[in-house]
């Protein structure tokens, strides 16, 4: 059984590096703060949560990773005021062999996305925001 950490903080995220890994493959995704978004001047991002999204994260990462061929797996996700070039999603899945780290850190990302209550509103240079990823 893997060994699991996920989280939701408004804290920066921990550099990878300091999560030493135990095995030979280490896959790493970093979301980070834009300065562009379909062409228009990211300021910054305001992440906001519902009160139990660390629950979700914590069951949508168990749920694919399931029995995956890994040994250990961190998902960490910041909320609140984000500058560009902030790490807003970190994701780092180690593993005996690359393979298994490879299929796994995306779909990682892709299950958080899909089922974990977080929401991005994103400010603009020309004074506007919109919100993504609301229900």
């Amino acid at each position: 059984m893997p060994r699991i950490t996920t989280g939701i903080t408004d804290e920066p995220l921990p550099d990878p590096d300091e999560l030493a890994p135990e095995c030979g493959a280490r896959v790493e995704f970093r979301g980070v703060v834009r300065r562009l978004d379909e062409g228009r001047d990211v300021t910054h991002i305001v992440y906001d949560a519902h009160p139990d999204a660390a629950d979700f994260l914590a069951e949508v990462v168990a749920n694919a990773v399931g029995d995956a061929e890994v040994t250990d797996v961190t998902v960490l996700h910041r909320i609140g005021h984000l500058a560009i070039g902030d790490v807003a999603l970190l994701v780092v899945v180690d593993a005996p062999h690359r393979g298994p780290a490879f299929a796994l850190a995306p779909a990682l990302v892709d299950a958080l996305k899909a089922g974990v209550p977080i929401w991005k509103d994103q400010h603009f240079a020309d004074g506007t925001h919109a919100w993504s990823a609301l229900p």
